[in-house]
């Protein structure tokens, strides 16, 4: 189980990070109408546990809109509870310390009730290498504003993304891995709308010394562009392991 920690763990600098940003929890629907005037939107109800500071998503089948909670939202069960959602431009008082940008004002006929529209949770997550209290290191995550370590003996993390360089017509494949640094704004190219996988590699570390006769080599994190890991040769005689698995991202591939 995770283990919550009470001290604030000192990220490893070489080490990648990882941040997922994602729609999660229980859709809730509307029914009020937003209001562009008053910048609220009224759920069904507030099952998910909305509260001040969150940020939601509202989407229906043709546009969607992002904005963060600036009000007090009431928890409720799952029924007819309607729960305003205020999404103001920030300011002290009923609302929260963060707002919204002024331009995020919905016309009257966006979202309007029976529109179908719905609420979700924006949540982020946020994993690294950081450096535990014992000394040693730790794979973390960041969630809800907790620090939690997952894994402990994990020394690295190595995270390359799979690029699709077919042109003029993509074909959704990876056709080659690069580093955050090597992809670059379009249009040039490699850049972000290319993106289509992310592969993550753990490097595992055993907690016993004097295991090897020798130092271990293993194969590690791409250093010259070639979307290949180096050899690598351990700072001492513990036994190394990489792990590595590889995710299509939604809506990049068929």
């Amino acid at each position: 189980n995770p283990t919550l920690t009470t001290a604030t763990p000192v990220p490893h600098a070489a080490g990648d990070v990882l941040t997922v940003r994602r729609a999660a929890g229980l859709p809730t629907s509307i029914v009020g109408s937003s209001d562009p005037v008053v910048r609220t939107v009224t759920l069904r109800h507030n099952a998910a546990g909305i509260r001040n500071g969150d940020l939601v998503v509202l989407s229906d089948c043709r546009q969607a809109m992002m904005f963060r909670v600036t009000n007090h939202p009431a928890t409720t069960g799952v029924g007819e509870f309607p729960t305003v959602l205020g999404f103001g431009v920030g300011g002290g008082g009923p609302y929260g310390l963060l707002g919204n940008a002024a331009v995020i004002t919905p016309g009257a006929a966006d979202f309007a009730e029976g529109s179908r529209a719905s609420a979700l949770r924006f949540i982020e997550t946020t994993y690294f290498i950081g450096t535990n209290p014992a000394g040693g290191r730790s794979l973390y995550r960041i969630a809800a504003d907790v620090i939690e370590e997952l894994v402990d003996n994990v020394e690295d993390m190595d995270i390359v993304y799979g690029v699709d360089t077919s042109m003029p017509e993509p074909d959704d494949i990876a056709d080659t891995y690069v580093r955050a640094d090597s992809i670059l704004a379009a249009p040039a190219t490699p850049n972000w709308r290319q993106v289509v996988s992310v592969r993550i590699s753990l490097l595992v570390v055993g907690p016993e010394g004097n295991i090897t006769t020798n130092a271990q080599t293993y194969a590690f994190r791409d250093t010259t562009g070639d979307g290949l890991p180096e050899t690598q040769t351990a700072p001492d005689r513990r036994l190394r392991q990489v792990f590595t698995t590889t995710v299509a991202l939604r809506n990049r591939v068929l």
